[in-house]
């Protein structure tokens, strides 16, 4: 805990709107109802990364593949490989492993709830295509 001593006052700093303070059996509860509290930040959800495995080197055979998968919600809209985007406008000298990173993104005028039917629709697909494992991750 943040205080100091002025004088007879004990000062708390930083601590929040509202605590405790306690002196063997004497106990105080103190409520500061003029502390700024942080709105929750609005999160909406904008797509989805799904890793696959693949061993392939050319993220254009990748999007060949993942292209004839669909969904109506979202759209495939960059690859990246170690970190290092490949596709749309990747280099073709990069170094790529057998990871890759295809990140899934609303379509214009969509939106996506939170438990969105991306992760029902794709995941089985991509699965069951030319890839061996598969994991999703929410983009909020």
């Amino acid at each position: 805990v943040n205080f100091r001593m002025v004088g007879n006052y004990l000062v708390m700093e930083a601590i929040s709107s509202r605590f405790t303070l306690r002196n063997g059996s004497d106990v105080v509860c103190v409520f500061n109802e003029n502390m700024y509290e942080k709105p929750q930040a609005k999160k909406e959800l904008v797509g989805h990364d799904v890793f696959v495995h693949w061993n392939g080197t050319d993220a254009n055979e990748l999007v060949a593949l993942l292209q004839k998968i669909k969904s109506p919600n979202a759209t495939l809209n960059m690859i990246t490989n170690r970190g290092i985007k490949v596709w749309p406008e990747g280099f073709k000298q990069t170094f790529c492993t057998d990871h890759w990173r295809c990140r899934y993104k609303a379509n214009e005028g969509k939106t996506l709830d939170k438990n969105e039917i991306i992760i029902i629709e794709l995941r089985p697909k991509i699965y069951c295509s030319a890839f061996s494992s598969v994991a999703v991750c929410k983009l909020a």
